[in-house]
């Protein structure tokens, strides 16, 4: 293809050339959609965790305080924070007005 744009893929070769082109001109914006991505629009907002134990049922109600990269931190009502690692999480719940938990 040789930088003569518009011209037909014909081949492999001129497929990838091409694909590079596109991520060198319209590099992407949007950050990878991950779990902690997407929490962090949840930063502020009452949430319920419920942790994974072998031995009991546990779960941590709370607002959302920050969010790193393996980690959360959740403010409990009683104005403690709770430093919860992602490997002990069983499932997150964002409380909207308490009535729909959409869960992650």
């Amino acid at each position: 293809m040789y930088n003569e744009f518009p011209t037909p893929i014909t081949s492999e070769t001129d497929l990838t050339y091409y694909e590079k082109y596109l991520e060198q001109e319209f590099p992407s914006d949007t950050p990878p959609q991950t779990l902690c991505n997407r929490l962090k629009c949840y930063i502020g907002k009452a949430v319920r965790v419920d942790l994974s134990s072998p031995y009991r049922a546990e779960n941590r109600n709370g607002v959302l305080k920050d969010i790193g990269q393996d980690f959360l931190i959740i403010k409990s009502p009683q104005q403690r924070e709770c430093f919860i690692p992602f490997c002990a999480l069983k499932s997150i719940t964002v409380l909207q007005n308490n009535t729909k938990p959409p869960h992650f």
